[in-house]
């Protein structure tokens, strides 16, 4: 039932105050770019964020972000993977770095040369 009022024996509905919404200015927000690597079985997210929050200069910080997604499991399970060491790691194939995918059942050897392949693509952009 609505919130009603009684006045002078009419009855309104009550409404209940707005909030005014803040208008952001430009350097609040920070820009990025990204993109999108998707199988059957993984989704890689990968953005690297503006320097000073800008984007359309080009100026970008060193350092990506994966968003990792397992589909497999429902619901599906991410995570977050940010080390530009252990990127170069997996992406040349040092036994130290490609175990940790291969740690239980996370990934067969065909998954981590797929995620080789979009580190190579990543490196191919200068994002590696």
């Amino acid at each position: 039932m609505e919130d009603r009022i009684q006045i002078n024996g009419e009855w309104y509905v009550r409404e209940q105050p707005t909030q005014e919404i803040k208008p952001l200015k430009r350097e609040d927000v920070t820009g990025f770019k990204g993109f999108v690597y998707e199988t059957d079985k993984f989704c890689y997210e990968v953005t690297i964020i503006a320097k000073d929050g800008l984007f359309e200069e080009g100026e970008y910080h060193d350092n990506i972000d994966i968003k990792f997604t397992d589909k497999r499991i429902k619901p599906w399970v991410e995570d977050h993977w940010d080390s530009m060491f252990w990127f170069k790691g997996v992406l040349e194939n040092n036994p130290e770095s490609v175990k940790e995918l291969l740690i239980g059942d996370r990934m067969d050897r065909e998954d981590v040369d797929g995620f080789r392949s979009f580190l190579a693509f990543l490196k191919q952009q200068g994002w590696l």
